[in-house]
């Protein structure tokens, strides 16, 4: 049965959660290192097939050059006071669990908060302002592809390492579905994308907005690429 895909304002709140640790962390040099005590506990959900999510105390956030988060910590409970401290991928942390660390990281005299306003506006977002960024990221995918004379691009011949995440899986990279192919026909776009085991179609109604935008996006900073294939 149909129903309304929230995935986009998901991911846009989860990206926001990371761009506000970001800061707090910024705040303090890059790097936060937590006393035992004060660590935050949150709550990672698994990356393989069981059914449980594991609790983890949090004792350092880092963010390195790259703009990446970098979380260490410890599984929290009785029987774990000896455990050596592991990464854990902040990607894995269910929507709103980033709080928790924000809460338990100290302001500095520069910085006290880390708020966006933005998630009011995501959230009072209205549907036709959402089907004007859908419609207009499809205008710019045909753009380039009318422009040069493309019906049919394979994502491999433009760039094979940079293929635009089209479904993102919660827990298993391996089951994300990336773009292989763009079609154009009689003004209706397709794309074909696939992961390890299976591969499906979206049309302009079906795909992520998130995608849809990626696609746009890509497409436009490869156009030298497209241009050099066709040339060939």
């Amino acid at each position: 049965m149909k129903h309304t895909n929230f995935d986009p304002i998901f991911e846009k709140l989860r990206q926001i959660e990371k761009d506000e640790l970001k800061k707090a962390v910024n705040s303090h040099g890059g790097v936060y290192r937590f006393t035992d005590d004060s660590g935050p506990c949150v709550t990672f959900l698994c990356s393989d097939s069981s059914d449980t999510a594991e609790d983890i105390r949090i004792m350092q956030v880092s963010v390195d050059d790259a703009g990446k988060i970098h979380l260490l910590g410890v599984p929290y409970g009785p029987f774990c006071a000896d455990e050596p401290e592991n990464e854990y991928d902040p990607d894995y942390l269910p929507l709103g669990e980033v709080g928790f660390i924000i809460d338990a990281i100290p302001g500095t005299e520069t910085t006290k908060d880390v708020s966006q306003d933005i998630v009011i506006d995501i959230i009072s977002a209205k549907p036709t302002h959402v089907r004007k960024v859908r419609k207009d990221a499809c205008d710019r995918i045909k753009t380039v592809m009318e422009k040069h004379d493309s019906d049919f691009i394979l994502a491999c011949d433009i760039d094979e390492g940079s293929s635009p995440v089209i479904e993102q899986h919660p827990f298993d990279d391996n089951n994300t579905r990336t773009l292989d192919s763009i079609s154009l026909e009689d003004g209706k776009l397709t794309f074909s994308a696939s992961n390890c085991s299976d591969s499906i179609d979206y049309d302009e109604d079906s795909i992520n907005t998130d995608a849809l935008l990626s696609v746009a996006e890509w497409l436009e900073e490869n156009e030298d690429q497209l241009e050099e294939n066709n040339d060939e």
